[in-house]
């Protein structure tokens, strides 16, 4: 129970600083995202590993880094934390988020987020999960650092999303339901291609 705890409170702290961030748009915002999930994964990683993502969550389960059951209960409580997330960033805080108006490109959608999504798993499989690089203290840079070079190399492409919990919670401002298939669909692809590669360079 304690790991999911985890994977709650760290996914519903993700989420709204994503969303305070893109309420406060800067240039900047990008640098705040990978900050914020760097400094989560270093409060959570030595209880639940700190996935705070239900692609991450995918992606190890391919390759049995994490059982079925953990697994389920991991993305249950990546999804309730990022929409108490936007409960209190509407509710509370009052935030708002202007219309997703990235023009739509349902094809270019589908392969920045596979890409991204693919790289942010291969990060987290070679830094934070790889045997070969176990006890190093970089792992929460990466982690951050892979996710601010994709909101600022494909963010007006997609959004930057790169997580079904973010998409969740972001996508619950308004963003259509073709719109949030073609983005999830290249999350879990480039999540499972992630897997395989790892899989394939790395072994068992």
């Amino acid at each position: 129970m304690k790991k999911y705890t985890v994977e709650l409170l760290g996914t519903f702290f993700f989420v709204l600083s994503i969303i305070a961030a893109l309420y406060n748009l800067t240039l900047l915002t990008p640098l705040y995202i990978g900050i914020s999930l760097a400094t989560l994964v270093y409060m959570g990683g030595a209880i639940s590993g700190a996935h705070y993502n239900p692609a991450v969550t995918f992606g190890l389960f391919l390759n049995k880094k994490i059982g079925s059951h953990d697994a389920l209960w991991y993305v249950v409580s990546q999804l309730i934390g990022a929409t108490l997330a936007f409960l209190v960033a509407t509710k509370w805080l009052h935030l708002t988020l202007p219309a997703f108006n990235i023009p739509v490109n349902l094809q270019s959608f589908f392969i920045a987020e596979l890409l991204y999504t693919f790289a942010l798993v291969i990060v987290i499989y070679t830094t934070a999960v790889n045997r070969l690089t176990a006890g190093n203290s970089y792992f929460g840079i990466a982690i951050g650092a892979i996710v601010t070079v994709g909101a600022l190399t494909v963010g007006k492409i997609s959004g930057g999303f790169f997580n079904p919990a973010v998409l969740l919670g972001v996508g619950l401002f308004g963003i259509t339901t073709k719109v949030v298939l073609a983005l999830l669909a290249g999350q879990i692809i480039g999540a499972f291609g992630a897997a395989w590669v790892y899989r394939y360079v790395v072994g068992k």
